[in-house]
């Protein structure tokens, strides 16, 4: 169950709000996935198609909601939805929410490569693994850093409460691996070794699995030919 009622749409009403609203991205298909309007962020979820004989709703909306009034009885800091909707004419999911004040993470780096934000954040990262919490979206544009310094989640409809090692590494190779462009420049610079041992200074995790640990993670990222990237970036 969520913690909003779901309020019926019609496609007039849903229409309405995308006219009077200001894009901010679009998603798949050029939909309109992210607007604004005085203050407040809207986001909508489309429905999944089955590729046969009906039409199912993802749940994407629904478990985006459940999963932000979730996080902060963990003590993280998420995002607060205020309202929830659904127009079956268009086929989506709404949510509303007010925007949270910070930058990201991607842009707080690309501002000042600060090392010691690679050691929080990798901390932060730790934080979150440590507590059950794994964060499937957890690129850097996903994590906020909020006026008073702290880091908060977004786009959190793809959180999971359940954590082992694989998820760590998992987790940790699509941080690296996301990264593109000035993203990839800074954690080049930085070095993935570096943060992934700033890391597991903090992780609850053995130092007999550090080298096990360190190992699946360059292994994965070979796979996704990550150092092949690297050597074209330097060329």
């Amino acid at each position: 169950m969520t913690c909003l009622p779901c309020k019926k749409i019609s496609l007039e009403e849903c229409n309405q709000l995308l006219q009077s609203s200001r894009l901010i991205r679009n998603g798949y298909l050029d939909r309109p996935k992210v607007l604004e309007r005085d203050g407040m962020i809207i986001k909508f979820f489309y429905y999944d198609r089955l590729p046969r004989h009906r039409q199912v709703i993802s749940l994407r909306g629904r478990r985006f909601i459940q999963r932000a009034f979730k996080l902060p009885s963990y003590g993280i800091k998420t995002i607060k939805p205020v309202q929830y909707m659904r127009c079956k004419a268009r086929s989506c999911e709404i949510i509303v929410y007010p925007k949270m004040e910070g930058i990201s993470v991607y842009e707080s780096l690309v501002a000042s490569f600060d090392p010691a934000l690679f050691q929080r954040f990798a901390a932060y990262v730790a934080h979150l693994h440590d507590k059950g919490i794994y964060f499937k979206a957890g690129h850097s544009d996903n994590y906020l850093i909020d006026p008073k310094g702290d880091f908060l989640l977004i786009d959190v409809d793809n959180c999971r409460f359940t954590m082992y090692f694989l998820r760590r590494v998992k987790n940790l190779v699509y941080l690296i691996d996301h990264a593109r462009g000035n993203q990839y420049d800074l954690y080049m610079r930085y070095g993935e070794d570096r943060f992934i041992n700033d890391y597991l200074k903090c992780a609850n995790i053995k130092p007999s699995k550090h080298k096990k640990f360190h190992d699946l993670i360059k292994k994965h990222l070979a796979a996704k030919g990550y150092y092949e990237k690297e050597i074209n970036k330097k060329e």
